[in-house]
């Protein structure tokens, strides 16, 4: 079942469902828009990227302001939501792209779109991509996903919380474990 936007203010109120900062005029008909956080980390060139061998890419850290970050075009970096989100047991989150931004050529999301239960206060990672054919600016604070909430039928069993991602306080890069 996807909640809808009352269903999602009453788990916000219950404290269910925790965004932090949280934005009342955030919650559309059945999905809460998240904002841009500071942070950014852009993929450093390497001669070849091994994932069996756990040879991936160095980040360079690109801290936002009021100037912005001018992405270019085919150009991937790793972007955080300013919003900090905890769930509960009982309910999962499918992140997407905004449809404005994606009509002006920005993916927000390339694969992993779909958040777990329990996920305990911490920000989101966002795979930004320029897929136009002219540098985008980025600013901190612009709506740029929204999450859909989805109330499973029953809690999950075992534990989840300690998962790879699931406690990130900033954008990082992939694990191996």
């Amino acid at each position: 079942m996807i909640l809808s936007d009352q269903d999602i203010f009453q788990k916000i109120i219950k404290e269910d469902i925790k965004i932090e900062p949280f934005d009342k005029n955030n919650i559309h008909p059945a999905s809460y828009i998240f904002t841009l956080g500071n942070n950014l980390l852009k993929p450093l060139q390497t001669k070849v990227i091994d994932i069996k061998n756990n040879q991936i890419p160095e980040y360079k850290k690109i801290s936002l302001d009021e100037i912005g970050y001018g992405l270019e075009p085919g150009e991937l970096v790793l972007g955080q939501t300013l919003e900090k989100l905890t769930l509960p047991r009982d309910v999962a989150m499918i992140i997407e792209g905004r449809s404005t931004l994606a009509r002006m050529g920005i993916e927000i999301i390339q694969e992993s779109s779909f958040i777990e239960p329990d996920h305990s206060n911490s920000i989101i990672t966002l795979e930004i991509i320029n897929n136009s054919q002219s540098p985008i600016i980025l600013y901190p604070g612009m709506e740029c996903a929204k999450g859909i909430f989805i109330k499973l039928t029953s809690e999950y069993s075992g534990d989840f919380s300690s998962s790879t991602y699931t406690t990130q306080t900033e954008v990082e890069g992939p694990k191996f474990e």
